[in-house]
């Protein structure tokens, strides 16, 4: 079994849970027909960092780098100047009473970081970017373990679950190589790599998706 999935998991595609990933699962023929934005659609990879009845969920967009650069908004981080920001989610409806709509949310690999919240072995979502940039600049921290997502994804109580229910999505376990491997290193994009490696009807999914069949 390749150690990344939850073999059972992977089958049952529809169990959600914080520190899984989502990969949206797109119909049949010409992806770029299906309305909905591009987290309803295409290749979109999810990390899900908040999942319970009362209050919703969102996670992260990991496989949609936008060109912008941490150096583009500020000159107050230059360890993080050249950094890019990745396209975190679509925000939420009105009324859903997040407060992680229009943020800068931070993944990274150092866990004594003020802020620092584990999601997943080895993965931690915030941190207190003055305290990074001080450590940058004195070698302690390598800008390189730092990912940086402009808003997030997010649906209201109940919202996945249905999504869950008409397939939009399939479920599958995370690793943190998912995370902090940079996306040039991947010889496929990340969404068709995952899809390959869950294997079967899935697999053959992606391949119809990327045109091989």
């Amino acid at each position: 079994l390749n150690p990344w999935f939850d073999r059972d998991l992977s089958i049952a595609g529809r169990v959600v849970y914080r520190g899984c990933v989502l990969l949206s699962k797109p119909k049949r023929g010409n992806a770029d027909k299906m309305g909905g934005g591009p987290a309803r659609s295409g290749d979109v990879v999810v990390l899900l960092l908040q999942h319970d009845k009362q209050h919703g969920s969102y996670g992260l967009i990991i496989n949609k780098p936008t060109p912008c650069e941490m150096g583009d908004f500020t000159d107050k981080l230059p360890g993080f100047a050249s950094s890019a920001i990745h396209f975190g989610g679509e925000g939420h409806a009105q009324g859903q009473g997040h407060a992680v709509n229009r943020e800068l949310h931070t993944l990274h690999t150092y866990p004594w970081l003020s802020k620092a919240e584990e999601v997943v072995d080895g993965i931690y979502l915030g941190a207190d970017l003055r305290e990074a940039q001080a450590l940058a600049a004195a070698g302690k921290v390598h800008s390189g373990d730092f990912k940086f997502y402009y808003s997030a994804q997010i649906w209201g109580p109940g919202e996945l679950e249905k999504e869950m229910g008409h397939g939009r999505w399939i479920a599958a376990a995370c690793h943190r190589e998912l995370l902090v491997k940079p996306a040039y290193a991947w010889e496929r994009p990340l969404w068709r790599t995952l899809v390959d490696l869950i294997g079967g009807k899935v697999a053959l999914m992606g391949r119809e998706h990327s045109g091989e069949l």
